[in-house]
């Protein structure tokens, strides 16, 4: 018979020797959890591209108004 214990980040769901079968996740969790994921293969994706320096950057925040 399976069994339930809570964590900080969902429910495990365990068999009855306690391996480990699943885990039930808010909504809430689930979604940061998907955007978390969205996030890092993005940036995953950009990994190895150009770069631009800090004061490049404040540079052209400063010209598009942005700061």
């Amino acid at each position: 018979m399976p069994t339930a214990t809570r964590k900080k980040h969902g429910q495990v769901i365990k068999d009855a020797r306690g391996k480990a079968l699943g885990v039930f996740l808010t909504m809430a969790q689930y979604e940061q959890i998907m955007e978390d994921l969205h996030d890092i293969s993005i940036m995953a994706e950009r990994a190895g591209g150009p770069t631009i320096s800090m004061k490049a950057m404040e540079r052209r925040l400063k010209k598009d108004g942005v700061i």
